[in-house]
């Protein structure tokens, strides 16, 4: 049986849009605002966020390097896509919401 860890899924019109590492990221992320979302959780300025460690990401996205990811972060906040929470959890956690 095939690991569900190893599964990517993103949105074409992500990927037309904003590109396909961009679209990946996207998803993954979209995920876990939603997930805090219904849970009630890391909600500050009536937004709710997000956040990961550099390790974790490259845990999640094992197939990039830490420079593409924050490469992919970086786009995906020059695009508005992103925006990072101005207070960091810790300075090695990056914090987003949509």
């Amino acid at each position: 049986m095939e690991n569900s860890l190893n599964i990517y899924n993103f949105s074409v019109d992500h990927a037309k849009k904003f590109g396909l590492e961009e679209a990946i990221m996207i998803f993954n992320l979209k995920f876990w605002i939603e997930k805090n979302a219904a849970n009630r959780v890391n909600i500050h300025n009536n937004n709710v966020w997000t956040y990961n460690s550099a390790r974790a990401f490259s845990e999640l996205f094992p197939f990039w390097s830490r420079h593409k990811i924050s490469r992919v972060l970086e786009s995906l906040e020059k695009q508005n896509v992103l925006c990072r929470f101005a207070k960091s959890i810790s300075r090695i956690c990056n914090t987003y919401t949509r």
